[in-house]
């Protein structure tokens, strides 16, 4: 009896035991199911919908999942209007960088419907990737109106990355297409043509993008420019250009037969105290240029000016490598038949 007694005392002490084990481990190490449950469940995320950022949320495969009024009024979307993916990346020059800021988390700088913008991605952590994509404006007006440290690092980012892009090269098209490309993403335009000096024909060679492929743009030169009786006012004055409104204008035909363009904005690009193009962009359906507009073009058109520059000298000097090289060769074989 007494051994009975003594065999089920043991087994009392040796359960509490095993539970004051248990209980122990427990508190040092957490239950992972829960853990997992908090970081895979739904987050909680603030009310988005009375911010003043533009914030979208992206799921994978590109459906748009939530995109607050802020940012429904940054791509002139109604109440009404269903935001997909290709529509927005419609108002974005170039569409390309937008697709990758909802592909992958990063941070590019863009223009959206006429508004240089910053847009940043982040990776929302749960069962389904997800990417959550803020849009901030950059107000070059205020900008180089202001003295403040944020202001000026902005706009010195936005000159240094231009002219860093453009100068990547010597290569004469390779410079043009950089020009042109990197100039869409600051100024938004339905046409967009850059200009180069040709000494030999003592005129102006046109050229801008061409392409069925909207996100691979491909440099064409073209015979006929764009711009008509624009670029002949732009190479006479020698200054900016801006007309907001061309059907102001007196002429009718003031812009070479192109009736369809109703605003214009060029830039002549001079370097060493010589013209060596011109850049000019229209608008035919979008919104009219801005002063915001022209500040930018005068920002950027000194750099653009000195990479042409710097690209048209490579040129030169290269033919006439490839000229002294032909002679050279020319006269070794007058030598070798002699």
């Amino acid at each position: 009896m007494s051994a009975g007694m003594d065999l089920g005392i043991g087994l009392i002490v040796a359960g509490l035991v095993f539970g004051t084990l248990v209980w122990g481990l427990l508190r040092l190490f957490p239950n992972r199911a829960s853990a997992g449950q908090v970081e895979s469940g739904s987050l909680v995320f603030p009310d988005f919908n009375q911010s003043s950022e533009a914030v979208l949320v992206i799921q994978a495969g590109g459906r748009v999942e939530f995109i607050n009024p802020r940012a429904r009024s940054w791509f002139g979307l109604q109440d009404n209007d269903v935001a997909d993916i290709e529509r927005l990346a419609r108002r974005v020059r170039p569409p390309e960088e937008f697709l990758d800021v909802c592909a992958v988390p990063s941070q590019k700088r863009v223009n959206v419907n006429g508004k240089l913008a910053e847009l940043t991605s982040y990776q929302v952590p749960g069962p389904y990737p997800k990417m959550l994509v803020s849009l901030r404006g950059i107000e070059l007006t205020q900008t180089l109106a202001s003295d403040g440290t944020d202001s000026s690092s902005s706009i010195l980012k936005v000159v240094s990355d231009f002219g860093q892009t453009i100068a990547s090269s010597l290569d004469l098209e390779t410079v043009l297409g950089s020009i042109l490309e990197n100039l869409n993403r600051l100024i938004p335009a339905d046409l967009m043509e850059i200009k180069v000096w040709n000494a030999d024909t003592q005129d102006f060679i046109s050229y801008h993008f061409q392409s069925e492929d909207p996100s691979k743009p491909k440099l064409a030169r073209v015979a006929q420019s764009q711009f008509g009786k624009f670029s002949e006012q732009l190479i006479q004055s020698k200054e900016l250009l801006l007309i907001t409104d061309v059907r102001s204008m007196s002429a009718p035909d003031a812009n070479g037969g192109f009736s369809a363009i109703q605003s214009y904005l060029g830039a002549p690009l001079i370097a060493g105290g010589e013209m060596v193009g011109l850049i000019e962009a229209g608008q035919i359906s979008s919104a009219a240029f801005t002063q915001q507009d022209l500040n930018l073009m005068r920002l950027v058109s000194s750099q653009a000016s000195v990479a042409l520059r710097n690209s048209l000298l490579y040129e030169e000097e290269r033919r006439r490598a490839t000229e002294l090289s032909g002679l050279a060769n020319l006269a070794q074989a007058a030598s070798s038949i002699q």
